[in-house]
């Protein structure tokens, strides 16, 4: 899902907020709150696929600047490392989410025939395109949270704060064609990088099921700023242990990014699992 303007996140940003008012007043029959600080730290691996326009400067230099679809690349050997960070005192606390992109693949892409025909006879011919594309950067998430619902079965946080781009992309690729026994090659490289800032709104909380430590999470988060928007959203579960919590989820992170851009409309998404130690 991805939001085309400002404006629509400014109306999602209001229903958060009415939410919120509205879980706070109805919180009155919540359970006593802790003064103490609690803290949490996770580690997660992500396992997304990429579907997006990379954008790159033309290689020799001039105005003019080239695009590739990701996906039509990057099918594989995906791979991304979270470590998400919390601390809350009462009902106020923030946390911060950091996450490692090290996206890359190559794919060749070739085709063989021949010329010649009824009069001279037929010449071999092939040609194929080798393409080595890599994505690499960093997501930094932080907010501040305040606890719209406080109850052992079913709490519920809104959150507001900001969330950092930064990405760079490199491209290498090689084209190489033959005619029966002559050929020529040719190869190149071509580069970009970039960065933004957004703020961004949102809600997370989970569901416990029965009295056992079983539980459904969920998460979403939506803004604007440098892009013209971004959402993150997150739904799973896991299993709650007096040290902590194991959890498996899916994870999607959008960007809609404005025209010059090193990537145009990403899209990340994928199954993730990981550990979440509290104290």
């Amino acid at each position: 899902m991805i939001f085309d303007r400002p404006s629509s996140i400014a109306r999602s940003a209001a229903c958060v907020a009415l939410v919120a008012g509205a879980l706070a007043v109805s919180d009155a029959s919540a359970q006593a709150r802790s003064d103490e600080w609690r803290f949490a730290i996770g580690a997660y691996v992500w396992l997304p696929s990429v579907k997006g326009t990379a954008n790159f400067p033309s290689p020799s230099g001039g105005g003019a600047t080239g695009s590739m679809d990701t996906s039509q690349v990057l099918d594989s050997l995906q791979f991304a490392f979270m470590s998400p960070l919390e601390a809350r005192k009462g009902r106020w606390g923030a946390f911060t989410d950091i996450i490692y992109l090290d996206l890359g693949n190559n794919k060749t892409i070739g085709e063989s025939g021949s010329l010649g025909g009824n009069l001279l006879p037929p010449v071999p011919t092939s040609n194929s395109l080798s393409v080595d594309l890599s994505l690499k950067g960093w997501v930094w998430t932080a907010v501040a949270e305040y606890a719209a619902l406080e109850d052992r079965k079913m709490p519920l946080d809104v959150f507001g704060g900001f969330r950092y781009l930064t990405m760079s992309n490199k491209l290498n690729w090689q084209y190489a064609a033959t005619v029966g026994l002559g050929g020529f090659q040719q190869a190149g490289s071509t580069s970009s990088s970039g960065s933004l800032w957004d703020a961004i709104v949102g809600v997370k909380g989970r569901y416990r099921l029965g009295d056992g430590g079983w539980f459904l999470s969920y998460y979403l988060d939506l803004g604007t700023g440098q892009s013209k928007s971004t959402l993150q959203a997150l739904a799973g579960g896991g299993y709650a242990f007096s040290w902590g919590d194991v959890i498996a989820d899916y994870r999607r992170l959008d960007y809609h990014m404005p025209e010059g851009e090193m990537l145009s409309d990403i899209s990340l998404k994928g199954g993730l699992v990981g550990v979440v130690y509290r104290w």
